[in-house]
């Protein structure tokens, strides 16, 4: 395999730089022959370096466009190399064992037949996916990463990849912010992990050999996630693509959806006929499936299941007028139930299944990359596209235009805390001595008892929470949304894990939930937002990565709540002193306030939700002003 072969030309930059070619660094990973790999400045640009046992090689250079190759055939591409037309890419002993023979030595290369070629690079990638986006994400961010193998002697044994990692110049390496997210690294921070076959083509990493190398030799464990998260946190500026950590939310314009998606006017029979081939076309050109029509869940789920490639993947709306959206989705169905509450004009859906997502270290960040992709090949191919902002807002009218009318929304969702400004300033609608919220004192005092010292700072950022993310929140209570602090609920699967303290849910949803870890004790929990606001309608996985290094230690996944909407997200925090920064994030902020509207668009609270509510839990932020 020739570097050349692997390496792309694309002009579209990719927020991290390096993440541009993947493909030609993952080769190396599979090529079974210790190297260590490296990104380092050169002049204007940047230059990967592989270094084996035959020498150094300098194998291509970025010119801030794109990459080129320098070598040819050096020693570390030769290694790499296919030493047969019809040998694979990997030795034996790491290659898939259905496609091992006796014959063959472990290190000796797997010979393929024509029919066996693409199942084996399937099987290949896939089984050994989490390793390579383990390394190009160091490798990528800066790091000097070192891939040393164990080969055991015969078929039957377990081979291992032994990976050391050390840091690139930063001045974020000991950053206190980072560390309180993702807990205290040695100095220096090498970090280390263990790739290992524990079971017949189940490769895994190993929890007691993974995380930092301390001075005295021991390891300091830490996941595989933790460990990239760390990475994309300290990542220097000359790894990263211009905008990446560009400031948002101070003195930037919003994304700010209209609240009322008004479709435009239908085209004639002409334009429509235009638009579905263009739409054909293009789907076909990406290998989507035909159409899947009706466009409901119990049909795309029953597609999905005949498949049977998974529910991951990505998904081609077509729409009555000719438009479309492209989309992505741990679970299409559901995704597609939640289309359908905003936009009924759906007339199909085309599926592209993505298996690999599923096994990916970070499945957003894994399906994101590829939306990105194909919106901006959809682009590109000039299709009539609705834009993600159009795709998350409600269709026609809802019951909150009775208590604020549509543009009166809009010029909240402008300023949500000038627009909550009157409604805090004469306080409270709600009866408080009510029967209707007799027993919730003895909850109020439960999460109060369980926040222990943490209850005055839970409570401030309830205050912000509300007065920042959710609409006039006095006049809105219980009847849009409500608080409830549970006297014993659990979650965690299969056991549980963390007890629940308060859920804040806006209509049927939670929005805003305090966890408690019943192991260590740590207060943690969730946030939701509108994904619009939060990324933008292009480079979702820019956006993505810049919330990652604003802010440390914070899990982003998608709400799979029906009444979320298509684009909503939950933005899982690990600590309070986390959860203080993202409330201080004014970006973040007006992301969890679309999120609160459109939802208070979908419904009132549930009667069964109102009551539960806990106006004395209220009382305790209203107290923090």
């Amino acid at each position: 395999m020739h570097f050349a072969d692997e390496a792309t030309t694309t002009t579209e930059l990719t927020p991290l730089l390096a993440d541009m070619i993947a493909d030609a660094t993952w080769a190396f990973v599979l090529a079974g022959v210790d190297h260590t790999a490296w990104i380092e400045q050169a002049g204007d640009g940047l230059e990967v370096c592989v270094e084996s046992r035959d020498g150094l090689e300098r194998l291509c250079r970025f010119d801030g466009h794109q990459w080129s190759e320098l070598a040819d055939e050096g020693p570390a591409t030769r290694a790499a190399a296919e030493s047969s037309e019809d040998s694979a890419l990997s030795p034996a002993f790491l290659s898939p064992r259905p496609y091992r023979v006796d014959s063959l030595k472990p290190t000796d290369h797997v010979i393929l037949s024509a029919a066996d070629e693409e199942g084996y690079y399937a099987e290949l990638f896939q089984m050994h996916q989490p390793v390579l986006v383990f390394v190009q994400t160091l490798l990528a961010t800066g790091w000097r990463v070192r891939v040393t193998y164990s080969i055991p002697p015969a078929h039957d044994g377990r081979a291992e990849i032994l990976l050391r990692a050390d840091p690139p110049r930063s001045d974020h390496l000991y950053d206190k912010p980072i560390q309180r997210a993702l807990g205290t690294v040695p100095g220096p921070p090498v970090a280390v992990a263990l790739w290992t076959e524990a079971e017949p083509d189940s490769w895994d990493f190993d929890p007691n050999s993974t995380g930092f190398l301390t001075k005295a030799s021991t390891i300091m464990e830490r996941s595989p996630e933790t460990l990239t998260d760390y990475a994309l946190a300290v990542a220097p500026t000359w790894t990263l693509a211009a905008g990446v950590d560009e400031v948002v939310g101070v003195g930037s314009q919003p994304v700010r959806p209209s609240i009322v998606f008004t479709p435009p006017p239908p085209p004639t029979e002409a334009e429509l006929a235009a638009r579905q081939k263009a739409i054909r076309k293009w789907a076909a050109d990406h290998d989507f499936s035909h159409e899947v029509r009706p466009a409901t869940p119990k049909s795309v789920k029953a597609f999905l299941d005949l498949e049977g490639q998974g529910s991951a993947g990505y998904y081609l709306l077509e729409f009555h007028d000719g438009q479309c959206y492209v989309g992505q989705s741990i679970r299409i169905d559901q995704r597609l139930a939640q289309h359908l509450l905003n936009h009924p004009d759906t007339a199909s859906i085309r599926i592209k299944a993505d298996p690999a997502a599923t096994n990916a270290p970070d499945v957003l960040r894994h399906l994101l990359h590829e939306e990105s992709r194909l919106i901006h090949s959809a682009q590109w191919a000039g299709l009539h596209a609705r834009t993600k902002s159009q795709m998350t807002v409600i269709v026609g009218t809802a019951a909150l235009d009775e208590m604020l009318s549509t543009n009166e929304q809009a010029d909240w969702l402008a300023k949500p805390l000038a627009g909550n400004a009157d409604d805090l300033r004469y306080g409270r609608k709600l009866e408080l001595t009510s029967t209707a919220f007799a027993g919730s004192e003895k909850n109020f005092n439960n999460v109060a008892r369980l926040l222990g010292d943490e209850r005055h700072h839970a409570f401030r950022l309830l205050e912000r929470y509300l007065s920042h993310c959710v609409p006039l929140p006095n006049a809105t209570e219980v009847h849009y949304w409500n608080i409830s602090p549970p006297m014993n609920a659990y979650r965690g699967d299969p056991s549980a894990r963390w007890r629940t303290l308060w859920c804040l849910s806006v209509g049927f949803v939670e929005t805003f939930v305090i966890l408690k870890e019943l192991q260590t004790g740590d207060i943690s929990g969730f946030v939701q937002v509108n994904g619009t606001e939060l990324y933008g309608d292009t480079d979702p996985e820019t956006a993505y990565i810049r919330m990652k290094r604003q802010h440390p230690g914070c899990e982003i996944r998608a709400a799979e709540y029906r009444d979320s909407g298509p684009d909503n997200f939950l933005i899982d925090f690990p600590n309070l002193k986390v959860l203080n920064r993202l409330l201080s994030d004014s970006h973040v902020t007006r992301a969890a306030a679309t999120a609160a509207l459109l939802l208070m668009r979908v419904r009132h609270a549930p009667k069964t939700r109102q009551q539960t509510h806990c106006p004395e839990l209220v009382s305790a932020a209203w107290a923090c002003r």
